[in-house]
């Protein structure tokens, strides 16, 4: 059974939710399971997952924090 993309693709993925550090790079030997579209879904990664975490932290209320986004919350406690 060969490698394909998206059986990279879903490796990638479920290393991702499991590892205990972030990815910063991805090595291989640009066989062909590490086509351009590959290549192009780890870019949209970088971009999509800081703008996601930028909206989390700074726009979405959270029921737990009383309406109010994390950075709200974290700029009522003084600063040391």
């Amino acid at each position: 059974m060969g490698m394909t993309t998206w059986r990279s693709l879903r490796f990638v993925d479920e290393a991702r939710k499991i590892a205990p550090f972030p990815f910063n790079t991805l090595q291989s030997d640009h066989g062909p399971e590490f086509s351009r579209w590959f290549t192009k879904r780890i870019l949209v990664w970088k971009k999509e997952i800081p703008e996601y975490l930028r909206y989390y932290n700074s726009e979405r209320p959270h029921m737990g924090l009383g309406m109010k986004t994390p950075i709200e919350l974290l700029k009522t406690f003084p600063r040391y």
